[in-house]
């Protein structure tokens, strides 16, 4: 009776001893390039016109409009960005597309990504929100996208 509570004990201890190291050893974090972190399929929540917010998609009575971008890794610090335009009137969707290819990753100070084309910064990414900002007819428009 002796022997088996001592045998009890000591694979008690065992079993915690090994629980604690497992539970103490250092868990390694991976951190995921610049690609994986931008890449995704963004869909537009509203459009900024020279000042005046608009919320997306656009409806009215028989047409909506609708803009995601898509966004592709081409390298660990490339990407592609389609920017596909969706109008569906009377129930029939038509759908036109852009490709930017070859935008530029960097990691700005503030923790957003970057997309450059050259020296311009094409959009950027921080979090799961996209911001694309370009000039449509003199005016300056900012496309807000969350991914989906």
């Amino acid at each position: 009776m002796f022997q088996t509570s001592i045998q009890r004990k000591a694979a008690f201890l065992l079993i915690l001893t090994v629980a604690l190291f497992q539970f103490s050893c250092k868990k390694e974090t991976v951190e995921l390039s610049l690609a994986q972190q931008v890449e995704g399929t963004y869909n537009a929540v509203s459009i900024d016109i020279g000042g005046t917010v608009v919320p997306m998609p656009i409806t009215d009575n028989q047409t909506k409009l609708d803009v995601s971008f898509i966004i592709t890794s081409k390298t660990d610090n490339t990407m592609d960005v389609e920017q596909v335009l969706t109008q569906t009137t009377n129930g029939v969707a038509t759908k036109d597309s852009e490709l930017q290819s070859g935008l530029v990753l960097i990691k700005k100070t503030d923790g957003s990504i970057s997309l450059m084309n050259g020296n311009v910064e094409f959009g950027s990414v921080t979090s799961n929100k996209f911001k694309l900002v370009t000039e449509f007819n003199g005016l300056s428009t900012v496309f807000m996208a969350v991914k989906i």
